[in-house]
């Protein structure tokens, strides 16, 4: 199990457990209060190489009074491979998908094996979101479904 730690959302959460190629993550808040972050779409590159993760975890589990949503992208890097990482970011669309724009800060793998996670945005009415990776071998880009 490898801890990680959360970017910046409200009432800050403290870690991140990711188990696996990072299909199940439990939410560690400063009230105390473990919860699910659920793991809501996949994608490889086409090499099998870099794999985007996207993320997403109601609000309500942050000490909000309504439903609002956060996402959060993790980009992993196969073990399989030797050469140059991966690198993953959060984007967002305010059309239903027919644009999107770049909203978290890249984030790179350094080694086989390894995963890296943005922080935390906000994902309510009106936002998709998806997570993307990048092959830094063989520039090709992959992008999971929007949520």
């Amino acid at each position: 199990m490898t801890i990680r730690n959360l970017g910046r959302i409200r009432h800050r959460a403290t870690a991140i457990a990711v188990t696996g190629l990072g299909v199940a993550a439990t939410v560690l808040f400063s009230s105390g209060a473990a919860q699910a972050a659920t793991l809501t779409e996949q994608a490889w590159t086409s090499t099998s190489k870099c794999l985007a993760n996207l993320y997403n975890i109601n609000g309500n589990y942050i000490g909000e009074t309504n439903s609002n949503y956060y996402a959060q992208a993790g980009v992993y890097q196969s073990t399989r491979d030797s050469g140059y990482g991966c690198e993953g970011w959060l984007q967002r669309s305010t059309d239903g998908g027919a644009t999107w724009s770049t909203i978290s800060g890249k984030t790179f793998t350094t080694g086989p094996g390894d995963q890296k996670f943005t922080g935390w945005y906000y994902d309510g009415p009106g936002y998709k979101a998806r997570a993307c990776a990048w092959d830094a071998d063989t520039g090709i880009t992959a992008c999971t479904k929007s949520f």
